[in-house]
């Protein structure tokens, strides 16, 4: 999901329940979303998770768009992720 959605993260040494944003792909479902590297992660569709593993298993779980609620320079911001189809796209002669 992560490269799906155009971000990765990383879990916090001294809080391990944290998850930050380390990398967002230009152009990505997460760039045009406005998520940042340095946002720490909350919620995803008002569901709670603790750390890195949790994270991984409940993306796959919501439907999109995806809200996600990140704190960003100590201020709390809802962003609206629109994940790409996962369905290929029928071939065309």
């Amino acid at each position: 999901p992560p490269l799906r959605l155009g971000f990765a993260w990383r879990e916090e040494d001294a809080e391990p329940s944290v998850v930050w944003v380390s990398r967002v792909v230009a152009g990505s479902a997460a760039d045009r979303a406005g998520l940042s590297v340095g946002d720490r992660i909350l919620q995803i569709d008002d569901r709670d998770f603790q750390g890195s593993d949790e994270l991984s298993q409940v993306l796959p779980l919501v439907d999109s768009p995806l809200e996600l609620l990140v704190e960003r320079k100590g201020r709390l911001r809802n962003l609206i992720l629109e994940a790409p189809s996962t369905h290929a796209a029928p071939a065309t002669d």
